[in-house]
């Protein structure tokens, strides 16, 4: 019994190192790989915001005993994607569209990173900031 316990956890140990140095290769993910990160920093609050990134589709709604989405609120997407990516962002409350952005074009080829900012604007509006 002692012997076939020690040869699984002598295989289950075999398979985690490959798994774990094989495939993760640190210096491939971090040129192939680009991040996306969307934050709330309106002081405003929403139903939920939706983003489009090509083909990939997030929505950040509220979480725990929130009952809205409010500043604090981010979103980090890490996508294998190319150069002038099509982007959407729609910000939702009370069942209304405060902002549809549909034309934004974003370079996330050869592990670049873009950040999205949803900021107040001073007629009291909300915009998108990218950095």
């Amino acid at each position: 019994m002692k012997l076939v316990r020690k040869r699984i956890v002598l295989g289950l140990t075999v398979a985690m190192m490959m798994a774990f140095t094989g495939c993760a290769n640190k210096q491939e993910t971090e040129q192939s790989i680009s991040n996306f990160r969307f934050a709330v920093e309106s002081k405003q609050e929403f139903d939920y915001i939706k983003i489009n990134l090509g083909e990939f589709e997030t929505k950040i709604e509220p979480m725990h005993d929130d009952t809205k989405v409010k500043a604090g609120y981010t979103s980090t997407v890490a996508l294998d994607e190319g150069k002038d990516v099509n982007c959407s962002i729609e910000v939702v409350n009370d069942n209304k569209t405060l902002l549809k952005k549909d034309d934004i074009k974003i370079d996330l080829s050869e592990g670049k990173s873009v950040n999205v900012n949803l900021i107040d604007k001073k007629d009291n509006s909300i915009d998108i900031e990218i950095k």
